[in-house]
């Protein structure tokens, strides 16, 4: 099997270099023998090309963008300035197109563009300063399975390093198989804003203090939040209550251990698991111990609601039918 040589367009901030040799195979979906694959920054002259391209992948897509936007694009992209963005273009030896290529390709295949500057990103993805976002991947269908796209994305990635970005970020519509085989492949992963996971460790602190306080307020102290709750003191509790009490301490902690020792899904389920036994044991209280058990549950429904809505505000927005993917450079 061939390898693929990529020439990585730089960022002009950042040294220009040549990377050769990237293999073939890393591409999930790569099966072929594949000619040597040229990426270079797009130019005016690409424009016809560019358009070209991507309208033809827009005809692949579920809910395609207007054929004038991408035209629009294409104008703009090739001609932007490189602080801002890059539009970077795919090119096989003139021997190695199809023969039923078009007359205006002339050599190019494939394009991709990478977004730098904040106010051009996507606003509703919400993405960090450190955060590239990639878009607009896209490969003649008469010339797939050559390593066009791969090269691309791992210019695309280049160019962002090298501009002094940490990630960079995509969609990809998730019918699209064989593009979300490339990005697996690569190490591409939902995408979370850097927010997002400061929230969980800041809020994973809180609810740690918080059960710390409340075992020794109710265990070795006063006693102070169940007398607010109208619950007995905890000595005159029976042992189904005193467990529901540990359990109310022990799941802050709890949560603190799910976020600092697991993944992000065990530290949502630790916190969630934490704002459920607050609300639940809150409820008990107002049922069986009337308007000061009422207060409680309140209380907490209230804390555990602007928990919720907080996260939701950090949350980045997802199109329909697309994911949004990102991989740390």
């Amino acid at each position: 099997m061939t390898t693929v040589v990529v020439r990585a367009v730089a960022h002009p901030r950042a040294r220009a270099r040549v990377l050769a040799s990237t293999s073939a195979s890393a591409s999930a979906s790569a099966t072929a023998t594949r000619a040597a694959v040229k990426v270079r920054r797009a130019n005016e002259s690409d424009v016809a090309a560019v358009a070209n391209i991507l309208s033809g992948a827009a005809l692949e897509m579920a809910s395609p963008p207007p054929l004038s936007s991408l035209k629009s694009y294409a104008r703009l992209a090739c001609a932007a300035a490189p602080e801002d963005e890059l539009a970077l273009v795919a090119e096989l030896p003139d021997d190695e197109l199809p023969t039923t290529s078009a007359p205006d390709v002339v050599g190019v295949v494939g394009v991709v563009g990478v977004l730098f500057d904040r106010e051009l990103k996507p606003h509703e993805m919400r993405l960090d300063p450190s955060t590239a976002y990639v878009t607009n991947l896209a490969v003649s269908p008469r010339c797939r399975r050559r390593g066009a796209g791969l090269s691309l994305l791992r210019a695309a990635e280049d160019a962002a390093r090298d501009a002094g970005f940490e990630t960079v970020a995509c969609r990809v519509e998730e019918t699209n198989v064989a593009a979300r085989a490339m990005y697996d492949g690569l190490g591409y992963d939902a995408h979370e804003p850097a927010r997002i996971g400061k929230f969980r460790r800041l809020m994973a602190a809180l609810y740690a203090g918080a059960g710390a306080a409340h075992f020794y307020d109710a265990v070795i102290g006063s006693g102070t939040l169940l007398k607010m709750a109208g619950a007995p003191a905890f000595a005159a509790m029976s042992e189904t209550q005193r467990a529901a009490v540990v359990l109310w301490c022990a799941a802050g902690p709890a949560a603190l251990a799910s976020e600092r020792l697991g993944g992000k899904t065990a530290a949502v389920v630790g916190l969630a698991f934490y704002g459920a036994v607050e609300v639940g044991l809150a409820a008990m209280c107002a049922k069986y111990y009337g308007a000061s058990g009422g207060d409680a549950a309140t209380g907490a429904v209230c804390v555990q609601a602007v928990v919720f809505v907080c996260y939701q505000l950090l949350a980045p927005r997802q199109a329909a039918g697309m994911l949004t993917i990102a991989r740390k450079l």
